[in-house]
């Protein structure tokens, strides 16, 4: 037992002696060292991984699994193969690092010998209209926070109703009350009026110590410089009018949350087109509609590209792209649908008759579908005298015939003539027109060479006819010639109300001696 204590004690003086074997010395392994190995060797080598901070553990000179993954570490960061036990290049790297200080597996901290110098920020100066936008994105967070707290108070009750075109706040002045004498009554008088286009907003005073207005109105203006709309789903969204330096300037908040998450928008949102009406559900094929196409919905941008679909051949007839100002009315100008249009590829056709599916798309993608039908009308002309030349110093001439007819019912509104001649004086000299109804029998007289048609209808394909009639006054032999006439009805779509041109065909005649 003695001699137990006695190797137990010597033993225990070697550990207490090394426990600082590295401490910065030359470590030259002449030896391989393995896992499982109990050592002053392995406690120096576990100083070594403390130090280089491989090894978290405390050192205690046993090779365990903490010191082999320790040397796996170590080996890694110097290139070598991860094998996790001490081997001759290990031995000759830690040789290297310890005893010449030629490898360095952990970078050690820079210590700074000079103050560093100090670098000052720019003072970034704001532009006046930064400092306006600025104040606008207040007031308008202020705005809706405002009706927000008014939105909970009245349990959810407010003035404002479904909106989809922003329309601007508006805050009536304060009543006046007249100063009356002792035997007039006082007057309170209140300007509704003022706000009647508007939503108002003057309850908010209850909630504000002032309803703010953009920077560049009064702080007395009944207008605010605000516009507001409404989903929906009950996202209010107040908007900037008139921002500057191109800025988008809005906020929107739910108020069925209690407006508790204002988003500030930045950036312009688009939504889904949608399609509600199309105030002309017919088109007459080669007419030209005297007002525009009207398309009436929501989410409508500056940049609408509307096209026609077939509902026979499913081919897609590109109209163009229109703008909207308000994001609910879209105008497709008033020209003829007789031209022209691309339908995919190096297609471009006129339109055929038939039904069509009308679509809108736009940055904030694809409208749903309304319909429209293309109908057909038919004119046709023919000279009286296209045989026969008319001679001067004859009246009452019968010059030519009209017919015409359409698929939908139409009223007949005037008809005018227009001519040209290989004579330039020879127009003057035809006078005295009158149009003749073939089935009435009735009698017109041109004022010049326009007719008044007193709102005559014709129903969908039928057909009516005039004859023309004029007087050829004298006329110079260099003067006399060939002349053609051609003009258009203007008739009117009477579901509608609306006019249409109608274009005819020309006729011709020689006036000669």
């Amino acid at each position: 037992m003695k001699r137990l204590l006695a190797v137990a004690c010597f033993l225990s003086s070697i550990f207490i002696s090394t426990q600082s074997v590295y401490a910065g010395v030359c470590l030259d392994f002449t030896s391989g060292i393995s896992r499982y190995q109990e050592s002053s060797r392995v406690l120096s080598l576990q100083e070594f991984l403390k130090e280089k901070g491989f090894l978290t553990a405390k050192p205690n000179g046993y090779y365990g699994n903490g010191t082999f993954a320790a040397v796996k570490s170590y080996q890694k960061s110097i290139g070598l193969s991860q094998v996790g036990n001490v081997g001759p290049s290990t031995r000759a790297a830690i040789k290297k690092e310890t005893c010449s200080g030629g490898i360095t597996s952990k970078p050690q901290p820079i210590v700074a010998t000079s103050t560093p110098k100090v670098v000052t920020p720019p003072i970034v100066t704001k532009t006046p209209a930064e400092l306006r936008n600025t104040k606008r994105r207040e007031d308008i967070t202020i705005l809706i926070s405002a009706l927000g707290r008014r939105f909970l108070d009245t349990r959810g009750a407010h003035s404002i109703t479904t909106i989809d075109t922003p329309t601007e706040l508006c805050v009536k002045p304060a009543p006046v009350v007249s100063t009356a004498t002792a035997t007039e009554v006082a007057v309170l008088t209140t300007p509704d009026s003022l706000c009647k286009d508007y939503i108002d907003v003057s309850y908010l005073s209850s909630y504000l110590p002032s309803i703010p207005r953009d920077p560049m109105l009064a702080t007395s203006s009944t207008l605010t410089g605000y516009t507001i709309s409404r989903s929906e789903g009950n996202d209010i969204t107040i908007t900037t009018k008139n921002p500057e330096d191109k800025a988008i300037i809005k906020v929107m908040c739910n108020f069925n949350t209690g407006c508790q998450k204002i988003e500030q928008i930045g950036s312009i949102i688009y939504t889904k087109p949608y399609i509600t009406s199309i105030d002309k559900t017919i088109f007459l094929r080669d007419s030209t509609p005297k007002d525009p196409i009207t398309i009436t919905g929501k989410g409508f941008t500056t940049k609408n590209k509307i096209s026609l679909i077939s509902s026979y051949s499913s081919k897609e007839y590109y109209l163009g792209e229109f703008g909207s100002l308000n994001g609910t009315t879209t105008l497709i100008t008033a020209t003829s649908v007789n031209q022209f249009f691309p339908c995919g590829g190096s297609c471009s056709d006129q339109i055929p008759l038939g039904d069509y599916s009308v679509i809108l798309k736009n940055e904030g993608g694809t409208s749903n579908l309304s319909y429209i039908s293309i109908k057909g009308y038919t004119t046709s002309s023919y000279s009286a005298n296209a045989d026969t030349p008319v001679r001067p110093k004859s009246t009452a001439i019968k010059l030519g015939t009209i017919s015409v007819s359409a698929a939908i019912p139409i009223t007949f509104t005037s008809l005018t003539l227009r001519s040209t001649s290989t004579a330039k004086n020879l127009p003057n000299k035809i006078t005295k027109f009158v149009l003749k109804d073939q089935t009435l029998g009735t009698s017109i007289t041109g004022s010049g060479s326009t007719f008044g048609l007193q709102n005559v209808n014709l129903y969908p394909n039928q057909t009516k006819s005039y004859d023309i009639y004029a007087d050829i006054d004298e006329v110079f032999v260099a003067d006399t010639g060939f002349i053609t006439y051609g003009g258009e009805f203007i008739v009117k779509d009477p579901l509608l109300n609306s006019e249409i041109t109608l274009p005819i065909k020309d006729f011709s005649f020689t006036v000669s001696y």
